[in-house]
């Protein structure tokens, strides 16, 4: 008998004399295999008539719509970092409590500007400036942030008033200077914002403060 052993594409070897093709491709002709993730897009060689065939498999699309559920503690734990984080726009002190409702500590006039001649009061604690909400509201200036711009807030322990950028990032300036943090205020220190230019009187201060005035 004659021997003629050759090697197929498979790997098989089989007596070419007998044989016009691998005997063992033929056996696995339309077998069907799974193929795994980490073998996506590789080529697998089959015997029979898919010899040499490329098979592309695509590989599973994510679902970038789907939800996903938040544990409520975890997600309250990163809330109370970004805020403890936050900057404060008063330094190291509350606002403390408030000054008999309705009653001013100062003023802030608008000496430039679109609102050029508009005064506003200044109350106890948190006093936010902005274009279109805030206790103190400038609409006809469009560069500023539409809810709050800049903070200043009057502190009774100390009768001092502050004036600093808040959350967005807003530039203030204080006498031509820029303020990257909460300074505090004097009188007829002129405060810039936008493209308007306001100018604080203080009321309350070292000689006269509500909370001494009702004692």
């Amino acid at each position: 008998m004659e021997i003629k052993m050759v090697r197929c594409p498979n790997g098989h070897y089989y007596n070419a004399a007998l044989h016009e093709s691998c005997p063992e491709c033929s056996q696995e002709v339309g077998r069907t295999e799974p193929v795994s993730d980490s073998v996506i897009g590789r080529t697998e060689i089959v015997g029979g008539d898919t010899v040499g065939k490329t098979e592309v498999v695509t590989p599973p699309v994510p679902d970038y719509g789907m939800t996903v559920a938040v544990d409520d503690a975890a997600y309250e734990e990163a809330i109370a970092r970004m805020e403890k984080t936050a900057q404060k726009p008063v330094p190291e002190a509350d606002a403390g409590p408030a000054a008999p409702a309705g009653l001013p500590v100062g003023w802030l006039v608008c000496v430039s500007g679109p609102d050029k001649g508009r005064d506003f009061r200044l109350y106890s604690g948190y006093n936010h400036i902005g274009r279109t909400a805030g206790d103190i509201v400038l609409p006809g200036d469009d560069q500023l942030a539409p809810q709050s711009h800049a903070i200043v807030t009057y502190i009774p322990e100390e009768a001092k008033c502050y004036i600093g950028p808040s959350f967005t990032r807003s530039f203030v300036r204080v006498n031509g200077k820029i303020v990257p943090a909460s300074v505090e205020l004097s009188s007829y220190d002129e405060i810039e914002i936008g493209s308007t230019k306001l100018r604080f009187v203080a009321l309350c201060g070292s000689a006269f403060s509500w909370e001494n005035e009702n004692e």
